[in-house]
């Protein structure tokens, strides 16, 4: 199997059912370049986890095996170039491939265009009142000078010393020192209510990385400490040894360490239990 043999399955799928890219595009809502590429078999211009979901979301869409389309692309992905994915960049990523996924369309633009024209077409119509009434009620007549009232002295107050704040002690929790000798087991279950990005490592050995969508689970087991990154914390919902702690952190964070004693970033604690 070579990536340009993949690419002709989906090409010959999608004419077999009839169908132009752009149909193919109004149905399944990926970027008509997009699938022109994965149909030449040119998988190198995104990484290779948004490769593989649009894959899976292609072949759904032209009846085919999903699973079988993406175990034919793990069989030629190690001869594939990836590109460095950086969990810094992984919010500026998700927006290029949300511009792939869904790109404006002329109707988009024409409704777009509408709206501008409408605030403008308001605002000249408001200034345009205002100068018309200023006509018709004229000029504001200057008081007369008798009926002007006299400006009484300031009297000056003294102004209270206000009393000095008080300093508030903030004491650091440092985290629960970790018998090396008897690791405590852990039992990490991540819920997704969105798309996040996950990385889950055992001390320094990777054992989950994906890109998780709404309704998905993932659970690992471990003795000690796993660490968590995340692209998007506010979608990722945390359950440790069966007990539910809900959504810890917001957006790009790592170092989440997670044990049988609670939850930390760096070395403070968001949750302990």
């Amino acid at each position: 199997m070579t990536a340009k043999e993949l690419g002709k399955i989906l090409k010959e799928a999608r004419e077999g059912a009839g169908l132009t890219l752009d149909n193919a595009y109004a149905g399944c809502k990926i970027h008509v370049d997009l699938l022109r590429d994965m149909e030449k078999g040119v998988f190198d211009r995104l990484n290779k986890i948004y490769i593989k979901s649009f894959l899976k979301k292609y072949a759904a869409y032209l009846h085919l095996d999903a699973n079988d389309i993406l175990k034919k692309y793990e069989e030629i992905s190690g001869d594939i170039q990836d590109k460095e994915y950086i969990v810094e960049e992984e919010e500026a990523e998700r927006k290029k491939v949300a511009r792939l996924a869904l790109p404006l369309d002329e109707k988009h633009i024409q409704m777009a265009l509408v709206g501008v024209l409408s605030v403008v077409f308001f605002i000249l119509l408001f200034v345009l009142v205002g100068r018309i009434k200023a006509k018709v009620t004229g000029p504001k007549e200057a008081a007369p000078a008798a009926a002007v009232r006299r400006r009484e002295p300031v009297r000056r107050v003294e102004k209270k010393a206000e009393p000095a704040p008080r300093t508030r002690t903030v004491r650091k929790i440092l985290p629960l020192p970790v018998d090396a000798n008897k690791p405590a087991p852990v039992i990490l279950t991540l819920k997704a209510e969105g798309e996040v990005w996950v990385k889950v490592a055992d001390q320094a050995k990777t054992v989950f990385v994906a890109t998780m969508h709404a309704g998905e689970t993932k659970t690992i087991k471990a003795e000690g400490v796993l660490t968590v990154w995340t692209g998007k914390g506010e979608n990722l919902i945390f359950v440790v040894n069966t007990r539910n702690l809900g959504r810890l952190v917001n957006g790009v964070v790592k170092d989440i360490k997670v044990t049988a004693q609670g939850v930390l970033v760096g070395d403070q604690w968001v949750y302990r239990l």
